[in-house]
């Protein structure tokens, strides 16, 4: 049967923010009508690499873990709070503006502020800002927060050893055993859910908080393996997860499930809980870790104790280890390559991949499967080239520029459209626009996506126009405009699609509305 002779990579073997082409070579012509499958995924895939004070962490005890808005990780510790920013290690300790060098809780805001949880009250981090809360300013039951949450409302919800107090920005409200379905006033974990409820864990049992009332679980009415709820999270499916001292237990709004036995040797001991990308559920014991993929369980006791879990938008596990630091599991989503893909010739297969930033720094295997020969026999998938993603610059906005204001008019012909775009990224500039046309506001069907270029000069707002030629319009037909912006770091928004313009008609350019939205992301902070 055929095989894979050659893999070439190009541009050769390095590839930054461009686009990548894979170009491989059979050993004999092929069937043409199938398409191989060409992925990639990073090569230290289930590698395990560990960090300490010696790395940059403020302290090796670690208690908690975060994933902000850009996707990076960060720490509470009994030293201070840290962030993995651009392979370096971020500080923030007393002497930055935290009230207590002990961070048992730390939480993200869509703003960009980052909230810490501490032995001394809460405090909010947003542009190099500081506001602080505790019992003295009468904000919070207890001075002592062991838990941190924002909700799908963006209010806050800050667990103490006294109740559980609420904060939408302007008001607080405090909730207690005493004036709640809470089991017990030490609110150890909490956790918000897709539908918009939370769960708090207690030493006494869990409770939900629908936004009209409480309901309580323990093991007397529900299937906990114990009282003692030391981590929940929620699933995108809705589905929960409990962590207690006895062992795991799932629940989906109607059955509850227990594991012990399938944990194995990391124990029952559970500490914390997260769900990664795809949907995998990772526990976090005192012997160790064990992820679930809803049908196998596996064990990786080598770590130790786990007192804290993030998982990442790149499918990395991040691990907060008691007394030893940080561990992280380097791991990928299988990303495919599909822009011009197709046959260059019977026995040459191209495919393209628009890189990005969204790509981390450094190796990637390639996968090259599901070719066919020309005899009808299958390849057998070829696993072996290795290619490098790398960019100079240091990179701070993994998030895309927000959705252009996208404004069409036309001259009455039908030939041409006229387009006025505009669009902004508070974290990086917006470089570059394309555009589609298409019969239906979700459609490409008349012109597909094209680079904006010959534009007028940018208005004072930064508006761009462009006139579009050469079209064959039906007269009557409605047509739409899309735009996307691409930022620095080569980030394409979600397309924005202009009014509706009639085939033959004169239509003036409505007036862009006001493009001033921002979206503030956390201040990169200085190594220390």
């Amino acid at each position: 049967p055929a095989y894979v002779r050659n893999i070439g990579v190009e541009p050769l073997d390095v590839i930054g923010i461009e686009r990548g082409t894979f170009v491989t070579q059979f050993s004999r012509p092929m069937d043409t009508a199938q398409m191989p499958s060409v992925t990639f995924a990073t090569a230290n895939r289930g590698q395990w690499r560990t960090f300490t004070a010696v790395d940059g962490l403020p302290a090796d005890n670690v208690r908690a873990a975060t994933i902000d808005l850009n996707g990076m990780a960060w720490f509470g510790t009994d030293g201070g709070a840290a962030a993995y920013i651009n392979d370096r290690w971020q500080q923030i300790t007393a002497a930055s503006g935290l009230p207590h060098s002990q961070v048992n809780a730390v939480a993200a805001d869509l703003d960009g502020s980052m909230w810490f949880g501490t032995p001394a009250g809460a405090a909010m981090l947003i542009a190099g800002l500081w506001t602080t809360y505790d019992m003295a300013g009468g904000e919070l039951p207890a001075d002592e927060v062991l838990s941190l949450a924002v909700d799908a409302h963006r209010a806050k919800w800050i667990g103490t050893t006294n109740g559980v107090a609420w904060f939408d920005g302007a008001t607080w409200m405090t909730y207690t055993q005493a004036t709640s379905g809470l089991p017990s006033n030490q609110v150890v974990t909490i956790a918000p859910a897709p539908d918009g409820s939370l769960w708090f864990g207690t030493p006494a049992g869990a409770a939900r908080y629908d936004g009209l009332g409480w309901t309580s679980y323990s093991t007397a009415n529900a299937g906990l393996p114990a009282n003692y709820i030391q981590t929940i999270t929620v699933a995108p499916d809705g589905v929960a997860w409990f962590g207690t001292d006895a062992g795991l237990a799932r629940y989906d709004g109607a059955t509850w499930t227990i594991y012990t036995d399938t944990l194995g040797s990391v124990g029952v001991n559970v500490h914390s809980l997260a769900v990664d990308v795809n949907n995998v559920l990772w526990v976090g014991t005192a012997n160790g870790l064990a992820s679930y993929d809803g049908v196998t369980w596996q064990q990786y006791p080598q770590l130790g104790d786990l007192r804290a879990l993030a998982a990442d938008p790149w499918g990395r596990k991040w691990a907060g280890l008691a007394g030893t630091g940080v561990g992280l599991y380097h791991d990928s989503p299988d990303y495919a390559a599909l822009v011009d893909a197709g046959w260059r010739d019977a026995k040459t297969y191209a495919a393209g991949y628009d890189f990005t930033a969204i790509i981390l720094k450094g190796p990637y295997t390639l996968t090259v499967g599901s070719a066919v020969g020309g005899d009808g026999l299958p390849t057998v998938a070829s696993r072996d080239t290795v290619f490098q993603m790398d960019y100079a610059s240091a990179v701070t906005d993994y998030t895309p520029p927000v959705r252009p204001q996208v404004s069409a008019s036309s001259s009455g012909t039908l030939s041409s459209l006229g387009v006025e775009m505009n669009a902004n990224d508070a974290d990086s500039a917006v470089t570059a626009y394309r555009y589609a046309i298409g019969t239906q506001s979700t459609l490409r069907d008349v012109v597909d996506w094209t680079p904006v270029t010959g534009t007028s000069a940018a208005a004072s707002d930064g508006t761009i126009r462009i006139t579009r030629d050469g079209l064959t319009l039906i007269p009557g037909q409605l047509y739409f405009v899309q735009v996307q912006a691409q930022n620095s770091t080569g980030l394409w928004s979600q397309a924005g699609v202009s009014n509706p313009i009639v085939a033959g008609e004169v239509l003036q350019p409505p007036p862009l509305p006001d493009t001033a939205q921002r979206l503030y992301l956390p201040t990169v902070l200085s190594h220390r």
